[in-house]
């Protein structure tokens, strides 16, 4: 008799222990988050994969994201040393700029002190015409090319300057005339 009193209290400890089990787990998962117990959330991240709209699981779209991440940094990367080109490039277009700037500077005080040099040197020209023959100052005008004998003629008084292009081919005279016209000298 006592092994048929073992085998009835099989039946009755698994009546018993299933719906205790079963009450327990229902209370863990849906009364625990009461009491800060989240185990329900982490047994339905494992056993659960959620999918969007398309089918595909949230976790081949993060892996998809990721490879978009990695290709933009490429991509900015690359943006990046372009950028660092194109800087080397423009400072040194700018160094080039800033060199002619200053070498065209140079030469403005350059040509301004020549200027004045020449304006200095041309006074004493026209006092050395004044004192010679207008015969004489025509032939050395002859000789010059035209546009340095044109400043030597426009920048004469007026009596000597008509004696001496009186005295110059007709041609050169005509050139000089129309020039100083045009100028209203």
């Amino acid at each position: 008799m006592a092994a048929k009193t073992k085998k009835s209290k099989w039946p009755i400890v698994l009546s018993v222990l299933i719906p205790l089990l079963a009450v327990l787990t229902v209370v863990i998962l849906f009364i625990g988050p009461l009491f800060g117990l989240h185990v329900g959330d982490q047994v339905r991240e494992v056993f659960q994969t959620e999918r969007t709209e398309d089918g595909s699981s949230y976790q081949q779209q993060f892996t998809e994201m990721e490879q978009e991440v990695v290709e933009l940094q490429a991509l900015l990367q690359e943006a990046t040393n372009e950028l660092v080109v194109r800087e080397a490039e423009m400072n040194e277009l700018q160094a080039q700029l800033d060199d002619a700037t200053n070498s065209e500077t140079n030469e403005e005080v350059l040509t301004q002190g020549t200027v004045q040099e020449m304006a200095t040197g041309l006074e004493a020209v026209l006092k050395t015409y004044e004192e010679m023959s207008p015969k004489r100052a025509a032939a050395l005008i002859d000789e010059m090319n035209e546009e340095e004998a044109y400043i030597h003629i426009s920048s004469m008084k007026e009596q000597l300057r008509g004696s001496v292009i009186a005295r110059l081919p007709a041609e050169k005279g005509a050139t000089f005339l129309e020039r100083l016209a045009q100028e209203g000298r």
